[in-house]
């Protein structure tokens, strides 16, 4: 998705390249431009990292209810064990 985005990216400098050497104040603009896209593709980049490790937390956090699951399955079946030998 961000390949096809920078790909799209890059047409758009390109024409604008082309149709701002004739006015001479295409420069500025042009490199408004650049920020404008670096710092979309930082957010962009942002944006993913934060949905990575949501998924990890979440990941992490069934991880977790699972081993307390298991744990408390073990502690039934000991107590069920030591109940039935008195």
């Amino acid at each position: 998705m961000n390949l096809i985005k920078r790909g799209e990216n890059k047409i758009e400098e390109e024409e604008e390249e082309e149709e701002g050497e004739g006015e001479g104040g295409g420069e500025e603009e042009e490199e408004e431009e650049e920020e404008e896209e670096e710092e979309e593709e930082e957010e962009e980049e942002e944006e993913e990292e934060e949905e990575e490790e949501e998924e990890e937390e979440e990941e992490e956090e069934e991880e977790e209810e699972e081993e307390e699951i298991i744990q408390r399955s073990r502690e039934k079946r000991r107590d069920g064990h030591s109940s039935t030998h008195l």
